[in-house]
């Protein structure tokens, strides 16, 4: 009976701190985000698609940030800190391992906070991953109110 009784206090403890925090191994795989921006003069729509990848800490790159869109072809290297159920994107490089981007220009300073994704648990597995913009942003002007999120894609 003792022993009953101590397994499911440890199985409670053990849920416990697993949903209080995340691993870093917890955000592995892909993430994506669009961003509508409106139309040009000519009626076509302006969309800017947002790919994370975050990989093992042992991989090439463990974290990569794509940029495409409306004359948009941006590739940051990032790195990336876990801390309970957020993920903190920071700047690291370009992939030709400059700080300056293709036009000579410094945007941002090694390890600045990019932006972070948080997970917004809906039943047993998270379904959105919002937004907590940093000094990166798809947008020119930031909108006043935002409901936007990345989806896990793999």
């Amino acid at each position: 009976m003792i022993s009953i009784r101590a397994a499911i206090l440890s199985l409670a403890v053990t849920t416990s701190a697993c949903m209080a925090g995340s691993s870093v191994s917890d955000w592995v795989g892909q993430y994506k985000y669009e961003a509508s921006a409106g139309e040009t003069v000519g009626g076509s729509a302006i969309i800017t698609e947002l790919q994370l990848n975050i990989g093992k800490d042992d991989a090439k790159n463990p974290c990569l940030l794509q940029e495409t869109g409306y004359q948009l072809n941006e590739t940051i290297v990032c790195s990336y800190s876990a801390n309970n159920n957020q993920l903190t994107i920071h700047f690291k490089s370009y992939p030709n391992g400059k700080i300056v981007n293709q036009f000579d220009v410094a945007e941002y300073k090694v390890g600045e906070t990019l932006f972070s994704i948080e997970k917004k648990m809906e039943g047993p597995k998270p379904e959105r991953y919002t937004i907590i913009w940093g000094s990166f942003s798809p947008y020119e002007t930031m909108p006043e109110k935002s409901d936007d999120y990345f989806k896990k894609v793999k």
